[in-house]
C-alpha cells in the first residue's frame, strides 16, 4: 500500500463532515501524513446575502473569522484525540471547484457522507 503524505478533509461543519474529519485524522496518524482541514465559503451565497439583505461590507471578513475559529476548535479537538496537528484552510469561491483545487496536490481527499441515504450518496 502506498504511504500517504498529505490528506485534505473538506468540512461544512455538519455532523456528517465531522465523521469524515475524524476518519481523516485517524488515517493521517496511521500514515504520519499532513492533514489539512478545508472549509469553502460559497461566493454565490455571499453574493446572494449581499443582494437580498444588503449585508454590511465586513460580512465576508466576519464569516471567514467565524469559519477560522470553528476550524481551529475542530483542529484542537482532533489533536486532543489523535495527537494529529492539522492545518486550517479557508477558501471563498465555487465549493466544488475549490475542493477539487485543494485536493489536486493531496494524496487523499476525505468527504463526509451526505444526504438521506449516506451509503448511496
Amino acid at each position: 500500500m502506498k504511504t500517504l503524505k498529505s490528506i485534505v478533509a473538506a468540512t461544512d461543519f455538519s455532523e456528517e463532515a465531522r465523521h469524515g474529519v475524524d476518519r481523516a485524522a485517524l488515517i493521517a496518524k496511521e500514515q504520519q501524513a499532513r492533514l489539512e482541514l478545508l472549509h469553502v465559503i460559497s461566493r454565490a451565497s455571499l453574493d446572494a446575502l449581499d443582494n437580498v439583505f444588503r449585508a454590511p461590507a465586513d460580512v465576508e471578513a466576519k464569516l471567514v473569522d467565524d469559519a477560522r475559529s470553528t476550524l481551529n476548535e475542530l483542529i484542537a479537538d482532533i489533536g486532543g484525540k489523535t495527537s494529529v496537528v492539522a492545518s486550517p484552510c479557508i477558501k471563498i469561491g465555487r465549493v466544488l471547484d475549490e475542493v477539487l483545487s485543494a485536493s489536486e496536490s493531496a494524496d487523499l481527499l476525505v468527504l463526509g457522507a451526505h444526504g438521506r441515504k449516506p451509503m448511496r450518496d
